[in-house]
Order: C-alpha cells, then structure tokens, then sequence
C-alpha cells in the first residue's frame, strides 16, 4: 500500500517542486503533533489526510531555507477549544512556522497552537485569505506561493464529517521591517 508522503514526493516531483516535504508524518492518529521549521527555514508545503475511522488527520509539513534569519519565534497558547473554529494570525510582522494540536476522540477534534516567527528586515504586504484548501473527509495539500509565507489560518469544525476545513492567509514580506 502507497503511503500519502510517498505520494506528495512524487506529485511535488512531477510539479516540479522538490521543496522539502517530510518522508513520515508530524502525527499519528489520535496523538499529539508538535512541528516547526529548524534553523534558518519556513514553512513552504502542507498536507494532511483523514482517517474516518480514527476521524482525525495525519499531517505532514514541508520546509525551504529562509531568504534571511527567521528569528523571535513564540509559540501561541491553544487558540480555540474542541468543535469550535480557528481564526489565528500572528501578530505585526510575523508568519506561522510551526503548529501544535492534541487530539480529544470525545469530540473527535484537536486543539491548536501556533508558532510565530519574524524574518529579519522583512514585514507582510499583500495579504489574503486562501479559500477553503479541502473538503470533509478529503484530503489537503497546500504550496505556500513563491515569495510570501503564512500569516493567519481560519478552520471550521463540522460534527457530521468530524473534520475541519483550513483556509490560509498568505502575505508577502518585503524589505523594510525588524533588523534586531
């Protein structure tokens, strides 16, 4: 049986984008998830797939080298409570390069934290919301575009599907912002 890392590998391959896709999930069902981007890098690539029989999501991340230092990154505590959305965004000049969550198989859900970092000498420009990036029960996949980086994230929970849909906002980060 073909694994879902397996398979972005070679969709990033064919679209010819190699940036970095983890080869093994950040989570197992039902468990903990606890990832960010190391050393100078930022979050380039995301994708997910539910379980409906654990009614929860594995997730894998990918990462490229920054375009300069990634620095004064904070984690968020958790940002909502199970079954309820998530509307997040980092504060001022910051974008989004880890995420955090538990699982609760009462409510079928997870809570979520988030990782905030600044880029030295850039700040966001251009921001806006993505549309939904997948459906109930569907799988996920999302490229952060060229040049711009995660700011927010909006996810709506529904007890049907015991699943969420993720929109992103992406920003881009020009010259001109923190040098400390």
């Amino acid at each position: 049986m073909t694994k879902l890392p397996e398979l972005l590998v070679v969709a990033s391959l064919l679209a010819g984008n190699i940036s970095g896709f983890l080869v093994d999930y950040a989570n197992v069902l039902d468990g903990p998830m606890d990832f960010s981007c190391k050393g100078n890098s930022s979050l380039t690539q995301l994708a997910s797939h539910h379980d409906n029989r654990a009614e929860d999501r594995v997730w894998s991340f990918g990462c490229q080298p920054s375009r300069d230092e990634v620095m004064n990154c904070v984690w968020s505590g958790y940002v909502n409570d199970f079954d309820k959305p998530v509307l997040y965004e980092c504060s001022g000049d910051e974008f989004i390069n880890g995420f955090r969550s538990i699982h609760n198989n009462g409510p079928e859900d997870r809570r979520w934290a988030f990782q905030c970092c600044a880029l030295r000498g850039h700040r966001r420009d251009k921001c806006h919301f993505t549309g939904y990036v997948n459906q109930y029960d569907g799988p996920l996949s999302y490229n952060v575009p060229d040049e711009q980086l995660i700011h927010g994230i909006n996810s709506i929970h529904d007890n049907g599907s015991e699943d969420r849909i993720f929109a992103f906002e992406v920003c881009h980060f020009v010259e001109g912002g923190l040098k400390k």
